[in-house]
């Protein structure tokens, strides 16, 4: 693998379709020309999920639901969000990038933020995620660490979940 993602000039776009309960996804999805890092597929996986999204809400729909969730509601930025490696290395570089007086005042959130889960008895397991055994802690509130009212500049940087 390289140790830098492909430039978008050397992506090329692939279709992919498939059949997810009926329901057919065509997608196309961005990708690499040559070896890349898992951060440089980010932006595949981005448009992967977003087309499953997109199915989910479909079927919602058909059977007479919806989703509450949508561009601007902010909900996932009042919870726990797992990641992935792949994601945290790709925030921390976004951080490293912001303009100092912004960057900064993330990093003091993301400080504070520490200190709390570990008060609550919660940072040990917070790097266990996936190990948590109490729904409640996983939807305990917290506050976004990237914008305090909304997320949605960032959350378009995540991989699994988009709503705009």
């Amino acid at each position: 693998m390289a140790d830098r993602p492909a430039e978008p000039s050397q992506m090329l776009a692939a279709d992919l379709e498939l059949q997810i309960g009926g329901r057919k996804l065509a997608v196309r999805l961005p990708v690499p020309t040559g070896p890349t890092t898992l951060r440089g597929m980010l932006p595949a996986l981005r448009a992967l999920m977003a087309g499953l999204t997109g199915v989910a809400i479909e079927q919602a729909a058909g059977e007479g639901r919806a989703v509450a969730c949508k561009a601007g509601c902010g909900a996932c930025c009042r919870q726990l969000v797992p990641i992935a490696g792949a994601e945290a290395h790709h925030l921390a570089a976004l951080i490293e990038a912001l303009p100092p007086p912004r960057r900064e005042a993330v990093l003091t959130r993301f400080a504070a933020a520490r200190a709390q889960f570990e008060a609550a008895g919660l940072w040990r397991d917070l790097a266990r995620m996936a190990d948590i055994t109490d729904p409640a802690a996983a939807n305990t509130p917290w506050p976004c660490l990237f914008r305090p009212a909304h997320c949605l500049p960032v959350s378009r940087r995540r991989i699994l979940f988009d709503p705009s």
